[in-house]
């Protein structure tokens, strides 16, 4: 619960403390899903679960949900975006799943800029693709990785500006 060290901390360091675990609980995830395919629910639940404590105990802070109205804003134009991806069978359900909780905890810090997460994991994916093509391998591949790496960009540019 880092949201409680905030006062003691300072909110520059409190947003570090909350991109490190952000960054450290996504990068374990992708690093599974590169080796079974799957994203482990209790996994992504922590990261969800982390994410609506930093935002709900935020909000209670500060008296007001502005900022993070716009985290969760993100996360479910995020969901949509993924579950959509998940119907017409692009993406797996465990990476909607993963694409909603990151971009709830990138939005704890970053706001309603963490949508920015999504074209940043299409472009990253992309990327992929257009490797594992260039070798000849077959162009599926997890999404896990992808949404890491967009995680943590926009976190990191949350965090700095």
């Amino acid at each position: 619960m880092l949201v409680v060290l905030e006062p003691t901390i300072g909110a520059h360091r409190f947003q570090w403390a909350v991109a490190a675990t952000v960054t450290v609980l996504s990068v374990w995830l992708s690093w599974v899903d590169e080796r079974t395919f799957t994203l482990p629910n209790r996994w992504v639940g922590a990261l969800a679960a982390f994410a609506c404590v930093q935002i709900l105990g935020a909000a209670l802070v500060q008296t007001s949900i502005g900022p993070e109205s716009g985290a969760i804003s993100a996360a479910a134009i995020a969901a949509a975006i993924f579950a959509t991806l998940e119907f017409a069978g692009a993406v797996g359900f465990g990476d909607v799943k993963f694409a909603a909780a990151l971009t709830l905890a990138v939005g704890s810090v970053a706001g309603l800029f963490a949508v920015y997460l999504v074209p940043l994991a299409f472009a990253v994916s992309a990327v992929r693709i257009i490797a594992r093509k260039a070798r000849g391998a077959d162009p599926r591949h997890p999404h896990g990785s992808s949404l890491a790496v967009a995680g943590t960009g926009v976190l990191l540019l949350a965090v700095s500006l």
